[in-house]
């Protein structure tokens, strides 16, 4: 940090128009960042489900759903009868003809019951679109949407299936980004001002916020050109770096502003700075980043993204503070200070022992263990419903109630005779499956997978070669638990001998995930729980602080998730909220706010922990270390957090369930956590363990010294 000082106080200017140019660069490049962007993401590329998807699409291109045409008619008569009927299957032919669709299977060319609902008002069609990537099958369903209006003589149209649900989550996902940035800026202005009592201070955060998000974009359109990014990833990669660049410039700019009020020259200011406010913020952004890289590991594309996208965000702005802020902070010197409140003299100089936080942490630290045991006992109870929590993945209920996808994943669900969806059952036999035993052997097993408990029927949809695909339809809503015994039950039936089966679906690609992700969740925890440990050793020189912060910082966790599912799954406030509710959990998002979670709180215990071990070097009192280290850091962490939930919560105002799960999930442990854990649990602990705090082995402290990278 020494020689980042002493370059900054040599070239501030060329440091800042070095920055300001690249992120002009950044922004032009990260522009159209959304048409780089993929959806899904969820499954796992090694699962049985994700095989029987691949031979589905190598071999029956034209079986496979990708949009649903849904007709009713506006009057209440039958769509099969009269002129509807003529009306449907034209619009059907023209659905047919059009450039790119394999295929189109509805009641008129099947004659089946299932395509028409109980009252007979509404039918709907199966569309299969040539292409194999994402953009591929965009190009197809957009022109489909633009052949028609949203009525044809009496008949509604709406679109469905997973190609429209895609698309129309990436325009929502644009539309809230946008709006949330809007208005994200203002309302982070004013609490600046409020916070720093300064004009000038609080511009300074602003515009590294600005900085990172153009950074964000560009980082992610760069890291689509080696990985698929899942469209979700923008979001929470876009309030990262905006939350963090507000986080880090709390830290860097109150302890310069303190260095200056304490007599320090700009020079002088910038070096003490660095040393300490940024050396503590480059070893949290160093265990963000890994514990952002823990997802990484998971097999999912959608956790791999959000690893890769957001460890590159926050590793940028943490770069970003350490020189672009810094340069700037030396170039204004005492003019950080310009265009002041009231009373901003004393709000900067003021002494430890005359706050407000130093006397409430000694009343924290006089009754340790009661409050340890009251916080404790409040974050179980809030943490507990999250035992129970379901999980599915993303799909028409996801997106809001008034785009068309989720009109008619709603009106498939209600309104038709069977609700559950279909399992994908994909058999590979030892030869030609036009030999007559297999023939034999190919009509038992389907005979037996129709009569195994949850499945309604089961029919050979297609042969090709040695594949067979025979579609199993379900008797329970995709994705339920009852769904999910179902695809246990399939994939215990035995198969024709020397043949093999695989069960793909929605239902499957659930179980696939799930296992996945208990599978890679070990050694997930393993890495960040490694990495975490020896950072903080390293940093601090103790063995204790760094077990207990982790054991806190789940605890934490627990009951943010415990609040998760009281809101999502039980749908508790969700009218008042305007939750996306669909009576579940995303199945990645308790995975994904852990990491990033995990790591934030990281971040806030190592500013305490820094400034309480700078006291307890300086004084060898631990009681008088935690309450100046409370002291010195409350307002900047209270204030960090309030901040940060702003960000994420004006993200979380998306219409998405998944970007609302995620954002309520990181505002409520960001809260929990500088709230009860930073302002009351970790002074208790503190004072109970005494001198223990700052234990280690002889043989960790001799190499945390050699390494050289304590104060």
């Amino acid at each position: 940090m020494n020689t980042l000082a002493l370059l900054i106080n040599r070239l501030p200017v060329f440091i800042v128009a070095l920055g300001l140019l690249l992120s002009v660069g950044a922004g032009y490049y990260g522009l159209r960042v959304f048409d780089h962007l993929s959806s899904g993401g969820y499954g796992d590329p090694a699962s049985e489900s994700w095989r029987a998807q691949e031979i589905l699409t190598e071999q029956f291109d034209g079986q496979r759903t990708d949009v649903i045409l849904l007709l009713e008619t506006t009057d209440g008569s039958a769509v099969t009868t009269g002129n509807f009927t003529s009306i449907a299957q034209r619009i059907l032919a023209e659905a047919a003809a059009t450039d790119g669709v394999d295929r189109v299977t509805s009641y008129y060319s099947t004659g089946a019951a299932q395509f028409v609902s109980k009252d007979g008002r509404q039918t709907f069609a199966s569309l299969s679109l040539a292409g194999k990537t994402d953009q591929d099958h965009l190009k197809v369903y957009e022109q489909l949407t633009e052949r028609w209006p949203d009525e044809v003589d009496g008949l509604k149209l709406k679109f469905g299936g997973s190609v429209a649900i895609n698309q129309q989550i990436s325009n929502q996902i644009s539309e809230d980004l946008k709006r949330a940035e809007m208005l994200s800026f203002p309302i982070l202005a004013v609490l600046l001002v409020l916070v720093f009592r300064s004009v000038v201070a609080a511009l300074v955060p602003l515009g590294l916020g600005a900085l990172s998000i153009i950074v964000a974009f560009a980082l992610t359109r760069l890291i689509t050109t080696v990985t698929d990014v899942s469209v979700y990833a923008i979001n929470v990669i876009t309030f990262m770096g905006l939350g963090l660049a507000i986080d880090y410039s709390l830290f860097l700019v109150s302890r310069f502003r303190e260095e200056l009020a304490a007599g320090a020259t700009s020079d002088q200011a910038t070096r003490i700075t660095l040393r300490t406010a940024g050396r503590t913020v480059g070893f949290s952004a160093l265990t963000v980043v890994l514990c952002l890289f823990g997802l990484t590991i998971f097999p999912q594309q959608f956790l791999q993204s959000m690893g890769y996208g957001g460890a590159a965000v926050v590793a940028a702005t943490a770069l970003l503070a350490l020189t672009v802020l810094m340069a700037v902070l030396r170039l204004l010197g005492g003019r950080i200070n310009a265009w002041a409140l009231p009373g901003l003299h004393a709000h900067v100089s003021r002494e430890p022992e005359h706050g407000f936080w130093y006397r409430y942490s000694h009343f924290v630290m006089r009754r340790p263990v009661a409050m340890l045991v009251l916080a404790l006992g409040l974050l179980l109870a809030v943490g507990w419903p999250f035992l129970r929590a379901q999980y599915t993945l993303p799909d028409g209920t996801s997106v809001p109630t008034n785009l068309s996808s989720r009109y008619v994943t709603d009106s498939l669900q209600n309104n038709f005779a069977s609700s559950g969806s279909a399992l994908n059952v994909i058999l590979e036999a030892d030869g030609l499956v036009t030999d007559v035993a297999r023939q034999t052997a190919l009509r038992a097993y389907t005979e037996r997978l129709a009569d195994v408990e949850g499945i309604g029927a089961a029919r050979v949809t297609g042969v090709n070669g040695a594949f067979v695909f025979v579609q199993a339809t379900e008797n329970n809503p995709s994705q339920s638990e009852a769904a999910r015994e179902t695809v246990d039950r399939v994939r215990a039936l035995a198969p024709p001998d020397a043949w093999q089966v695989y069960v793909g679906g929605q239902s499957a690609e659930l179980v696939d995930t799930l296992d996945g992700i208990v599978r890679q969740l070990p050694w997930a925890l393993l890495i960040i729980a490694e990495t975490t440990f020896v950072l903080f050793v390293l940093m601090l020189g103790s063995v204790v602080i760094p077990i207990k912060a982790m054991i806190l910082n789940i605890l934490s966790l627990s009951a943010a998730f415990g609040l998760l599912v009281w809101l999502f799954q039980d749908r508790h406030l969700a009218g008042l909220l305007h939750l996306s509710a669909n009576g579940s959990l995303d199945a990645n998002q308790p995975v994904l706010i852990f990491a990033i979670a995990f790591g934030l709180a990281m971040d806030y215990e190592l500013f305490l922990l820094s400034r309480v071990k700078e006291a307890y070097d300086r004084t060898g009192d631990n009681t008088l270390a935690v309450a100046e280290g409370v002291e010195r850091t409350a307002g900047i962490i209270t204030s960090a957090a309030i901040m940060l939930v702003v960000v994420i919560g004006l993200f979380a105002t998306s219409k998405i369930s998944i970007i609302q799960q995620v954002g309520i999930g990181l505002a409520a442990a960001v809260l929990i956590d500088a709230t009860i854990v930073r302002m009351v649990l970790v002074p208790a602990t503190m004072q109970i363990l005494g001198k223990y705090n700052w234990w280690a082995p002889a043989w960790v402290k001799r190499l945390v010294n050699r390494a050289g990278l304590q104060d």
